[in-house]
């Protein structure tokens, strides 16, 4: 086969895994129509958050059909004999030439394989659907034909009943007949007015078409080395042809329905899919797939506050930051994960998605499960209470990032953006602020002294409040977070003063001197932290940030 003229065409552009991928040419021309087969029907898809896998079947039957063709063909005396290759159309233009592999009984059939990019004005689609135009622009012209005889005929008859007739039943007869072909003519016309409308539709139909296809971009014709396929494939199994395509996405649309008074969340998730390869997907058997590491900005945390000696040498304590500063460089912290997932999902509806058009909406599972929440604030940074609620999916295998719609009691918050959710862990977000919780933090100005006559120590103590208020008609469950510095060098003390109220715990998230106030607060009531603290340092020293 090497010393064929068509395999060592100068147009070769690459070769890779078996598959020769050539420009586009004449080449294509260079075969006859009838010898040309296309490629079988979708029969899977299974869409990647960045590409597709497209399965199609093939028969075999009308693979050796057509060798047999080509074969006659070049029999009859095709410049250079027969094609080494039986091409088949059809494949589109956003394949990746690499990928493309021909599957018999679950294993990958080792057969030379060539792809030749058609221009979408040459493909067979495009050429087809040229021969029609071209029968209906020849129906066109018969129809302007047939109208304009017609048109004739009745100005003719007309100019002849305009004339005197010869005598009375002369002009009886006449004026019957003439009346008779009259109607006639006028029937014909009203027809032939209608055929072309018709046809214009038609006409416009067909174009629009055309248009699609050149949108579509070029497309590729796939070659089967006709010498090697008798001995690869089985007359009787199922042939499959795979590729993978690009501009090919989707990407998951989750919510979440908080109920409070059942203490539920409804949470579900729907997959966007949308397209762009070059070719319609029918309504088949569709798999969505995972494969990537996701980032996700994860719910914001209360930061660790330390306290800490200044070195000697430092003559001039550092500038401290601002709580807005802090609060953004806390908020702007991005995790990822490095382990990477695969998740195969299948939704049960198959759904026809066309290329080029917006994208679908696929549901694939609902879910109600028990939720436990709360009204969360940390007011020493923000006294804005939050609705939080923590949930654990029920999941076998891991589901990548996405958007998240929230509703809590029927009434839709602010969205965001979460990370991957994992099998067995528990999620935990906001559900927005609660209107009808009011937090008043009030911190008095620091008393500063300095104690002792023998190892001066040098003191502040800062003493503040919270108040609570349930304006509800019923119990809401409130977790208040305080924050204490914590020490880093021993020479400093850090220690609750006396009236300060006893928390729930006194270590949060494994950071110490993170204190929890939790209580069912009942309906319109009030409820009152105290939170004082007292930091000792050597007096000849600099702290930060005090």
């Amino acid at each position: 086969m090497t010393d064929n003229p068509h395999l060592n065409s100068s147009r070769i552009l690459s070769l890779a895994a078996g598959i020769t991928v050539l420009a586009s040419s004449s080449l294509w021309a260079d075969q006859p129509a009838t010898v040309l087969g296309t490629v079988g029907p979708i029969e899977q898809i299974e869409v990647l958050l960045d590409g597709a896998w497209v399965t199609r079947s093939l028969d075999p039957a009308q693979i050796g059909a057509l060798k047999q063709r080509q074969s006659d063909n070049g029999a009859e005396g095709q410049a250079g004999g027969a094609d080494p290759w039986l091409w088949l159309h059809g494949l589109p233009g956003g394949l990746q030439t690499d990928s493309i592999v021909l599957i018999q009984s679950a294993e990958t059939l080792n057969i030379p394989l060539r792809l030749d990019r058609v221009p979408a004005k040459k493909t067979r689609e495009f050429r087809q659907l040229e021969s029609e135009i071209d029968a209906l622009y020849a129906d066109k012209e018969r129809n302007q034909s047939a109208q304009e005889r017609v048109s004739w005929q009745l100005d003719l008859l007309k100019t002849r009943l305009a004339q005197p007739a010869d005598s009375d039943q002369t002009s009886q007869i006449d004026a019957e007949q003439a009346e008779q072909k009259l109607n006639e003519l006028i029937s014909e016309r009203t027809r032939l007015r209608l055929a072309a409308r018709r046809l214009a539709q038609k006409l416009a139909e067909l174009k629009e078409q055309q248009q699609s296809i050149i949108e579509q971009g070029d497309r590729y014709r796939l070659g089967l080395a006709r010498d090697e396929i008798d001995d690869a494939i089985t007359q009787n199994d199922e042939l499959l042809l795979r590729y993978r395509v690009t501009d090919a996405r989707w990407q998951p649309r989750y919510r979440a329905e908080l109920d409070t008074t059942e203490s539920t969340v409804i949470w579900s998730m729907a997959a966007e899919v949308e397209q762009d390869s070059g070719e319609d997907w029918p309504a088949v058997t569709l798999h969505l797939a995972t494969a990537d590491v996701r980032r996700f900005v994860p719910v914001p945390r209360l930061p660790r506050q330390t306290v800490a000696l200044i070195p000697e040498a430092r003559t001039k304590a550092p500038e401290v930051a601002s709580r807005s500063s802090l609060l953004q460089s806390a908020s702007a912290e991005m995790v990822q994960d490095a382990t990477g997932f695969a998740t195969r999902l299948s939704p049960k509806t198959p759904v026809a998605i066309a290329a080029g058009q917006p994208p679908v909406h696929l549901p694939v599972f609902e879910q109600t499960i028990d939720a436990q929440w709360q009204v969360k604030v940390a007011p020493q940074q923000n006294q804005t209470p939050v609705v939080v609620a923590s949930f654990t999916p029920e999941l076998s295998a891991p589901m990548p990032a996405g958007h998240w719609r929230l509703f809590r009691d029927k009434q839709e918050q602010a969205g965001s953006r979460q990370g991957e959710l994992i099998p067995d862990k528990s999620l935990t977000m906001s559900f927005g602020i609660d209107p009808r919780i009011t937090v008043d933090y009030q911190q008095k100005p620091d008393n500063r002294a300095v104690r002792g006559l023998v190892g001066r120590a040098s003191q502040i103590e800062r003493i503040s409040s919270v108040t609570i208020t349930n304006q509800h008609q019923r119990r809401i469950p409130v977790a208040v977070l305080m924050q204490m510095p914590i020490p880093i060098d021993e020479d400093i003390e850090v220690e609750s003063m006396a009236s300060t109220t006893n928390p729930t715990r006194r270590q949060v998230d494994g950071v110490e001197n993170r204190w929890l106030y939790l209580r069912d607060l009942a309906a319109e009531s009030e409820w009152e932290i105290d939170f004082s603290y007292r930091v000792r340092w050597p007096d000849d020293r600099l702290i930060s940030p005090f």
